[in-house]
């Protein structure tokens, strides 16, 4: 076990003091976050599709669902009928209302 020991020991040190080579020589490096490209960081949230709804017919949230590019809000307006408002969730549009 010595014997193998030895030379690694000897090589470990060679490369360490060697210029270029080893701990020394690391070069420091920046971490730049950039913004990320998917569309999901300028989506609406939940309550300001809510709102943007509540705007458009006015009444009593029942619910709230959410599909892949959009949302859909179940409100039960002062007539008593329910109306379906479908919001944009990448830009806050009305798309639908039935």
């Amino acid at each position: 076990m010595r014997r193998l020991l030895n030379p690694l020991l000897i090589m470990s040190a060679i490369l360490i003091l060697l210029p270029g080579t080893g701990i020394a020589s690391a070069q420091p490096y920046t971490v730049q976050f950039l913004p990320a490209s998917n569309a999901r960081q300028t989506e609406i949230s939940q309550q300001k599709a809510v709102a943007i709804a509540q705007k458009h017919v006015n009444g009593r949230v029942l619910s709230v669902s959410r599909s892949a590019s959009s949302y859909r809000v179940k409100i039960l307006n002062r007539k008593g009928n329910i109306q379906v408002v479908t919001v944009n969730a990448s830009d806050g549009a009305i798309l639908s209302t039935r």
